[in-house]
């Protein structure tokens, strides 16, 4: 039986809407969401407004369920559990910080209007123009809240710097905090505590749950920084690798062209001389020396994959490759140069895990153009994982510093060219595939 009116009843259904969408709305700009649908958004949205319209069916509105109601966080908790890929102690931290607003806002707003119209808050809570006015103003404040928030962090969400401890003590001191704020709201009803302490504590929890957030800033971006500046270390280094790669091609056709006239010379005076066959000899033993020279269009490239194909050869690792023609890709040649030799390290590292015999070791790469992307798979054994998935960023086993960061440096060029990647390790083989999108006009 429904104890309120029907005006006040359809109030506080709208209302409880509101807030369902605005808590659900809130979680999905500050975690990481695992997929793109939007059906569990609504769903649930509708679902945490059914639970806080729940007492309008059973029992008049109390005190205690005007500030919290402990359900809607069992909807939360399994929203947040299925659909978002963050550390479960960032998402405990956020589900605090959820309860610590909700509650602050509503009864800040309660205690100003009920000292300034110099109501009990049990006249609030009665269906009247009072509460009326009351619900309005705190879900305006706490909308206000929640999004000065999501401004404030919605940029940190895209990728999770802060490490497991940090996360956990600040989850820590907002659960204190909570508790703290509950044990007082149970007994203000009673008349135990006086409204003095009550706001206080409601103050005191605001304050410690900002600076836990605060915290939480200064963690990510200190994080953030490291992990840029390591990574600007390996792209260096990668760099200087690269470079290195480079001068031993050129030195090596430098060597070619000296040596070139000096072979001419040699096979020119056994044609002379009648000694074709030794001469024939002679052309396939210096053609078995001469390495395999790539033209692909990109030069840099080809270059590049001839030092890899040096590199395998020398480890007994049979290289495949089917290659189109790369005049034209969507990258500039040092960020393309940069995911194939990444590719290329990554399969030669995975493979000298191998307990077996190198020789055993394959590589394939494959580069082809399919409509408007270029596609790039990568293929190799690799019967030890060296990588492991941590949230979000796959992470090497590799513990030798520099490594451990390839794999990131592509998914970062591939993100900021709005391409695809994905790596999968099954049946003892590891195979990287990155899309890339021709822009238009190329």
């Amino acid at each position: 039986m429904i104890k309120l009116p029907g005006f006040w009843t359809v109030f506080e259904i709208l209302n409880n809407l509101f807030e369902g969408f605005l808590l659900i709305w809130f979680i999905d700009n500050v975690l990481i969401l695992k997929g793109k649908s939007r059906a569990p958004f609504y769903l649930f949205s509708l679902l945490s407004a059914g639970i806080l319209s729940l007492w309008l069916f059973v029992e008049p509105l109390t005190l205690e369920m005007a500030f919290s109601d402990s359900w809607i966080y069992i909807v939360l908790i399994i929203y947040i559990a299925l659909f978002y890929r963050n550390g479960w102690h960032v998402k405990l931290l956020w589900l605090c910080v959820i309860w610590i607003f909700v509650n602050s806002a509503l009864s800040l707003v309660y205690y100003v209007f009920s000292f300034m119209a110099g109501l009990p808050f049990e006249v609030l809570l009665e269906p009247n123009y009072f509460r009326l006015a009351v619900v309005i103003l705190s879900n305006i404040v706490l909308f206000l809240l929640l999004y000065f928030i999501v401004r404030l962090y919605r940029p940190m969400k895209q990728r999770e710097y802060v490490a497991t401890p940090p996360g956990i003590a600040l989850f820590l001191i907002n659960l204190a905090a909570i508790t703290i704020q509950e044990f007082i709201f149970n007994l203000y009803p009673q008349g135990e505590v006086t409204v003095i302490l009550f706001m206080m504590t409601n103050l005191l929890t605001v304050f410690i749950c900002i600076m836990s957030l605060v915290l939480y800033k200064i963690i990510y971006h200190y994080a953030e920084e490291s992990a840029l500046v390591e990574r600007i270390k390996a792209q260096r280094q990668e760099m200087e690798k690269r470079l290195e790669e480079i001068r031993g091609i050129y030195s090596y056709v430098q060597k070619t062209q000296h040596d070139f006239r000096k072979h001419i010379e040699v096979i020119e005076r056994m044609i002379a001389d009648g000694n074709t066959e030794e001469g024939q000899a002679y052309l396939e033993e210096i053609e078995s020396k001469m390495k395999n020279l790539f033209s692909t269009g990109c030069i840099a490239l080809d270059s590049a994959l001839t030092v890899k194909e040096e590199i395998m050869n020398a480890n007994g690792i049979n290289f495949l490759y089917e290659l189109c023609d790369l005049k034209k890709h969507p990258l500039s040649d040092s960020d393309f140069c940069t995911i194939i030799m990444n590719l290329l390290d990554n399969a030669i590292e995975g493979i000298s895990r191998h307990e077996e015999d190198l020789s055993e070791g394959y590589i394939r790469l494959d580069i082809r153009h399919i409509h408007d992307m270029l596609m790039i798979r990568c293929e190799n054994p690799c019967m030890l994982l060296p990588l492991r998935k941590e949230r979000t960023r796959f992470v090497s086993e590799k513990r030798s510093s520099g490594h451990g960061l390839g794999i990131n440096i592509i998914e970062d060029i591939v993100k900021e060219a709005d391409g695809t990647c994905s790596f999968n390790q099954e049946n003892g083989t590891f195979t990287a595939v990155v899309n890339l999108r021709y822009k238009e006009g190329e």
